[in-house]
């Protein structure tokens, strides 16, 4: 069961509603000044280097909590400055130059344009304001060197884009989202931004965005935060909704004036809730995870991300209509993946059947099969590589949670690799096709992986378990190594960690690898359904006509029932066949100085170990 929620996001009756009443048109120039609200990081944060993540948790915040905007009095609308100065005709302020700009009240039908120089930067300050606009963005940019949009300590800010949803044709001089910006672009704060979406993006910047402190949540028709040359939040609260696109992308792939690549999705603090109808997190290069550092004050920062895509989103399918009709009073569904819902599936010790889950409903005894949208739906994707070394993940995805690409074309005249690597963290992963699946490589050397339920748990081209906490449980195989995109041998390396691996009934492997197995170190415990078909380990492919290995020359490797294919041992390495039979249940497996708890889904016949560390025995608890 989740542990783990944040605030149910924007479709509740309490967010998106109308702001309140027009200003009267008008043209003038004004320098007005007003006094900014200085701001401080907040963030998730540990102060060891060893983090326990079962300890980390973000509150669950009801929406009765929440400020109901059409509550609150906004007031006339005003843009005060002492530094800067703009234009207002018809509802639309221009800012003219360089400088910070508060904005505060309510302007309806109306827009805020940034249109100064190349090398000039800009502040909007968000001071309890609501901007609606129904013909254009409703905060729009141009190219400047930089756009800070910061929403001041305890303000509440509304932006609502309520044009009719963008179609295969449109007037490209309009700007693609509620917020659009040319510009480099940085939302801060530590009050809350509520961007509604209706046209297509949510939050769209055309160069690098860059997400600090604030509480930003996004209701969008398309992708609800789109930086084209780059994405990097480094702490904040956010609840992105995407109804039709992404919850996270990136876009270009060359390489900047400053020699960056571009593309490339950066989290290293916060708390990320992702609802979308398509990929979770998209790079349009790499994306990268990892426990940042506050620049304020030294601690350590841990990302807490929940992703839900496609069917195991709730907000799925829907175009501008029902966006608004679930934004105004009494709207919205907040049900679904909230607390308190069931996570379902065949997991040791869970609840099984949940209705709503990547094979939910498939009993012990049953293999889904893998399913998948007719879009990409992944939980975390790159066309070239991912890499997690921190933070607490937990993702529900109608296609696989995490997934590379291999041999995508780049601007920069290099091609995908197609590889993961873990190296830290906790991810709880429940795939309705892969788990993680690399074209080339996956490769895992710490943190802790669960794959509570998945078609393949693991799968690559070759995939490396050095180190690390790993337990998974597939409907076909748990870790599969076949020819992908680079077309070499398919091979598995053990050489550290724990590995505990559950099959469904059927054709079914724990461990299935087209060429090799080879184990050096680690504990690893498979084994298969107890059918015909069904085994711990099955190594080889009847069509590549190759010669198949399946060697274990250190560690520990146990299989419940008779593997398929009988490793060799290696120097020091001893093989043990326990015979009777383990019915279903929990065991703990042991020897003098290791042990291990894991759960049995089916009666099995035999415990074979081949161990270079003592006699191990399975005791049922």
């Amino acid at each position: 069961m989740k542990k783990y929620y944040l605030l149910p996001l924007l479709a509740s009756s309490l967010l998106f509603a109308s702001c309140g009443s027009k200003i009267s048109s008008n043209t003038s120039t004004n320098t007005n000044t007003n006094n900014s609200t200085d701001i401080t990081t907040t963030s998730i944060s540990a102060t060891e280097d060893s983090v326990n993540y079962d300890e980390i948790s973000v509150s669950y915040i009801d929406t009765s909590e929440v400020t109901d905007v059409t509550e609150v009095d906004y007031g006339t609308f005003s843009i005060t400055t002492s530094d800067g100065t703009y234009t207002s005709k018809d509802g639309v302020y221009t800012i003219t130059s360089a400088g910070t700009y508060t904005l505060a009240g309510t302007l309806e039908d109306g827009q805020v344009v940034v249109e100064v120089g190349e090398d000039d930067e800009v502040t909007l300050e968000l001071n309890d304001v609501c901007i609606s606009c129904d013909s254009d963005s409703p905060i729009k940019a141009g190219e400047l060197d930089k756009l800070k949009i910061k929403s001041l300590k305890d303000t509440t800010n509304v932006i609502r884009d309520t044009r009719d949803s963008r179609g295969e044709t449109y007037d490209e001089t309009l700007g693609n989202g509620a917020i659009y910006s040319k510009a480099d672009t940085n939302i801060v704060g530590k009050g809350t931004l509520k961007v509604l979406g209706c046209y297509y993006n949510g939050i769209h910047c055309t160069k690098d965005l860059k997400v600090k402190n604030s509480t930003v949540n996004v209701y969008s028709y398309n992708n609800a935060l789109k930086g084209n040359d780059s994405i990097t939040i480094t702490s904040g609260t956010l609840n992105l909704i995407s109804t039709a696109g992404n919850g996270i992308v990136t876009e270009d792939t060359d390489i900047s004036s400053k020699g960056n690549q571009r593309g490339t999705v950066e989290i290293s603090g916060g708390a990320i809730t992702i609802y979308s109808y398509k990929d979770g997190i998209q790079g349009a290069y790499d994306v990268n995870i990892y426990n940042g550092v506050d620049e304020d004050d030294g601690t350590q920062t841990i990302p807490v991300i929940d992703i839900y895509t496609n069917k195991y989103s709730d907000y799925s399918g829907s175009n501008t209509s029902t966006l608004l009709a679930k934004a105004a009073p009494g709207g919205g569904n907040q049900g679904g993946n909230q607390p308190g819902g069931n996570q379902g599936g065949n997991q040791p010790g869970g609840n099984q059947g949940g209705n709503t889950q990547p094979g939910g409903n498939t009993q012990p005894g049953q293999s889904s099969g893998g399913e998948s949208a007719d879009v990409s739906a992944k939980g975390i994707k790159a066309e070239n590589e991912i890499a997690i070394s921190g933070g607490k993940i937990s993702i529900e995805a109608y296609d696989d949670a995490i997934h590379a690409n291999y041999g995508t074309t780049f601007d920069s005249n290099t091609s995908g690799l197609g590889n993961i690597t873990i190296s830290g963290g906790s991810l709880t992963l429940y795939a309705s096709d892969d788990g993680i699946h690399a074209d080339n490589t996956v490769t895992i050397t710490g943190g802790t992986v669960t794959v509570t339920e998945a078609y393949e748990g693991i799968e690559g081209n070759t995939i490396n378990i050095a180190g690390g906490t790993n337990k998974v449980y597939a409907t076909d195989d748990g870790l599969n190594a076949a020819k992908k995109g680079p077309e070499k041998n398919p091979t598995i390396n053990i050489s550290g960690g724990t590995l505990d691996v559950s099959v469904a009934n059927g054709d079914t492997d724990g461990i299935d690898s087209n060429y090799a197995y080879y184990q050096t170190g680690g504990l690893v415990v498979t084994r298969g359904s107890g059918g015909n078909t069904s085994t711990g380990l099955d190594v080889g492919d009847e069509g590549m006509n190759s010669t198949s290995i399946a060697q274990v020359n250190g560690g520990t490797f146990i299989c419940f029932g008779s593997p398929e294919t009988t490793p060799t041992a290696g120097t020091g390495v001893s093989k043990k066949t326990t015979s009777g039979t383990y019915a279903a249940g929990t065991y703990v497996v042991s020897n003098s100085n290791q042990s291990l708890t894991v759960v049995n889904l089916f009666s099995l016949s035999g415990l074979y170990v081949w161990s270079d560390s003592g006699t191990w025995t399975a005791t049922k608890s």
